[in-house]
C-alpha cells in the first residue's frame, strides 16, 4: 500500500474541468510601478503538457526578461527558470510549458508561480504567488467536497461517490480524534473506474499499484469501480487517506522510519474484512516463519507471497504496539519527529524500549523466540 500498492496486498486530483484553452479568472495583487501582469492563460493537454501564458506590459519601455520560481504542491523545493517571450500589439505573452508525456503526470498537481519581470528601463517587478492545477480533465468528473476533503469519480452514481466520501470523512474525524490532527487544506481523492485509465498517466504499469497516494500534494487516486467488492473500497480508502493526513508527521530527514510502521497503521483504520490478513499470518506463525525485523524495516518487494505476509505482519505489529502502549504514546512518537528527532531514538523515547525489543515482546506473544 502506501505510495504504490496491491490490489492483492490491500495498498493507494480536480477542480472544475477545464478546456483546452481558458483565462484563469484569478484576481493578482494591485500592483504598482510601471511593470503590469495580468490573468494567465493555461493551456491544458492532460496528460502531455501544461501551457500558461502571462500577459505582460510596461510603460517605461519594453519588457526585456521574465522568470519564473515555481514551486509543485507542499514541496520546499523552487525551480527557477527563464521563459519565452513575445510581443503582441502593447503587451508582452512569457509562456512556461511543462512537458509530462514521457513521465507520470500527476492527475492533480497544485503548482505556484511567482514572475520577476524586467524592462528596458532597469524595472524590476516580483509577482506575489500565482496559484494554478494541473489537472486531467478527459472525464466527466463528479463531485462530493468538504472543508476537509473533495472526492471526484466520473462512473457510477451518486451512492457509489457518497459511500467513498463518508468514508473519508469518517477516517478524517478518527485521526482527529486519535491525534488531534487538523487539516488546513481538503485533501484531493480521485477515483479511477478502471485500470487502463488510471495508467494512462502512470509512466509505471504493474498489477501490483491499484493507486497511488502523493502526500506532498495533498492527493491520492485510486482505481476503484462500482462493480468492486464492499471490503476492498472499505480498506483502500481509508488506508490512503491515513497516508495522506499523517505523512507530514513522518516526514524527516533524519532516518528512516520502519516502513512496517508507516504501512501497518493505516490498516488500522481499514473497515474492510482483516480475516485474509489473519490467515495468512497465522499460516506463516504456525510454521514458525515470521519475517525478520531486517524485512519487516523495508520495503515488502515483488514477490506476491512475500507482500502479502509483510502487510500482514506489519498490520499485526502496529496492532500490538497500540494494544501495548496505547494511541498516546504514538502521538508522543508524531511529536518527537517533528522536532527531529532521529527515528530509532524517537521510537525507544515513545515507546520505551527499542525496536528490535519490541519486535521481540511481539514474538513472544505467540510463543516464539526471536530469529537470528
Amino acid at each position: 500500500m502506501g505510495h504504490a500498492f496491491s490490489r492483492l496486498a490491500l495498498l493507494v486530483w480536480v477542480f472544475l474541468l477545464f478546456s483546452a484553452t481558458l483565462v484563469v479568472p484569478m484576481a493578482l495583487a494591485a500592483q504598482k510601478g510601471p511593470i503590469q501582469v495580468g490573468p494567465p492563460a493555461v493551456e491544458n493537454y492532460y496528460p502531455e503538457r501544461f501551457v500558461v501564458h502571462f500577459p505582460i506590459s510596461s510603460t517605461a519601455g519594453p519588457v526585456t526578461r521574465v522568470a519564473a520560481k515555481v514551486r509543485f504542491g507542499n514541496a520546499s523545493i523552487v525551480h527557477n527558470t527563464e521563459l519565452e517571450i513575445r510581443e503582441e500589439q502593447d503587451t508582452t505573452w512569457a509562456t512556461w510549458t511543462m512537458e509530462t508525456g514521457d513521465t507520470t503526470a500527476y492527475p492533480y498537481l497544485p503548482i505556484e508561480i511567482r514572475l520577476v519581470v524586467e524592462d528596458a528601463a532597469g524595472n524590476r517587478f516580483t509577482t506575489s504567488p500565482i496559484s494554478l492545477v494541473y489537472e486531467d480533465n478527459r472525464f466527466e468528473w463528479q463531485e462530493l467536497r468538504s472543508p476537509q476533503v473533495v472526492v471526484r469519480w466520473y462512473r457510477g452514481g451518486k451512492e457509489f461517490g457518497r459511500t467513498i466520501f463518508n468514508l473519508a470523512q469518517n477516517t478524517l474525524r478518527r485521526l482527529q480524534e486519535d491525534f488531534g490532527l487538523t487539516f488546513s487544506q481538503p485533501f484531493v481523492v480521485l477515483i479511477y473506474a478502471d485500470a487502463d485509465d488510471f495508467f494512462s498517466w502512470h509512466s509505471l504499469r504493474t498489477e501490483w499499484i491499484g493507486g497511488q497516494a502523493f502526500p506532498t500534494l495533498g492527493a491520492a487516486a485510486l482505481i476503484i469501480s462500482p462493480d468492486d467488492p464492499d471490503y476492498w473500497i472499505r480498506d483502500v480508502v481509508p488506508h490512503e487517506i491515513v497516508h495522506l493526513a499523517l505523512s507530514p508527521l513522518l516526514d524527516t530527514p533524519f532516518g528512516d522510519i520502519p516502513s512496517w510502521l508507516i504501512e501497518g497503521l493505516p490498516q488500522l483504520y481499514e473497515q474492510g474484512s482483516p480475516l485474509l490478513n489473519t490467515y495468512i499470518l497465522m499460516d506463516a506463525l504456525k510454521d514458525k516463519r515470521p519475517l525478520p525485523l531486517g524485512i519487516m524495516q523495508d520495503r515488502p518487494g515483488q514477490n506476491r507471497e512475500t507482500a502479502r505476509l509483510w502487510y500482514a505482519q506489519a498490520f499485526d505489529m502496529v496492532r500490538w504496539l497500540v494494544e501495548r502502549h496505547g494511541k498516546q504514546s504514538l502521538q508522543t512518537y508524531f511529536t518527537l519527529l517533528q522536532k527531529k528527532k532521529i527515528p530509532s531514538r524517537a521510537f525507544q523515547q515513545a515507546f520505551g524500549e527499542s525496536e528490535d525489543a519490541f519486535y521481540a515482546s511481539w514474538l513472544s506473544q505467540y510463543g516464539l523466540p526471536t530469529p537470528t
